[in-house]
């Protein structure tokens, strides 16, 4: 089997029952580290429902990445257009527009619940953010084109896998019990990615930026490892919440 981020040859790495009933392959890339399932045949009963039962810190996670990423837009400093592809509900949306940043929503498979009137409306933009999609993807470098199409610059997340990747039975992140996880990346597989689309990349903590322009690494380490500092460093002046003008649009009164 192929390696989908490098093109190289796998290596058989390990089996795992997938949602209690499907015996599943993994295949790891000896060049690259990127370690993904055989052919996902069973993607339509995992994703019966768009976002699984278990993912319990959906609401936890939405706030950290709103805050972190308020940050990291601050020093990036876009111009204006953003969007945030694979939303899920709209909080992540909601939650940025309410900082003052003109996010829109895009997501091929769930309901927009809290950013409604805020959907895609654009074919480019400053930044695209994509946020626990990574891991899910049957063909990355499919997506990932999408994804540059759309923004020189994309911030995602996904957990990397440690230097020595652990057993499937051994991992949290791989949830088998969902059978959404299908794909699994290392720093040298972004590495490739990066190269691929001619991108400069930055990754920590699970957060990656890949960006055509460069990325000032310095001030971003700085928001992860001392925070406050980081904040005392950007503008004193939040931007304005766009709260009051989305309800007046979908209302016509003020607030």
């Amino acid at each position: 089997m192929e390696c989908k981020i490098c093109g190289n040859k796998t290596e058989t790495f390990d089996r795992a029952s997938l949602i209690n009933k499907h015996d599943v392959s993994y295949y790891r890339c000896p060049h690259c580290g990127f370690i993904q399932t055989e052919e996902p045949y069973w993607l339509t009963e995992a994703y019966s429902d768009a976002i699984a039962d278990s993912d319990i810190g959906l609401i936890a996670r939405n706030i950290h990445l709103s805050n972190t990423i308020n940050t990291i837009l601050k020093i990036l400093n876009p111009s204006s257009s953003l969007l945030d592809y694979g939303g899920g509900y709209g909080i992540f949306v909601r939650m940025m527009r309410d900082k003052g940043w003109d996010f829109e929503w895009y997501d091929e498979y769930c309901q927009n619940l809290f950013a409604k009137g805020h959907e895609m409306k654009q074919q480019h933009y400053d930044v695209v953010t994509s946020f626990e999609m990574l891991e899910h993807l049957p063909d990355p470098i499919e997506v990932f084109e999408r994804l540059f199409a759309l923004s020189d610059t994309l911030i995602c997340t996904t957990e990397l896998l440690p230097q020595q990747p652990p057993r499937i039975n051994d991992w949290w992140y791989y949830a088998t019990e969902t059978g959404q996880h299908i794909a699994f990346y290392t720093r040298e597989s972004l590495q490739v990615i990066a190269k691929k689309f001619k991108k400069n990349l930055y990754a920590k903590h699970g957060v990656i930026i890949f960006s055509s322009k460069e990325i000032p690494s310095k001030k971003i380490n700085l928001t992860f490892n001392h925070p406050r500092l980081a904040r005392l460093l950007l503008p004193l002046s939040d931007k304005s919440s766009l709260l009051p003008i989305d309800y007046n649009k979908l209302t016509g009164k003020d607030l």
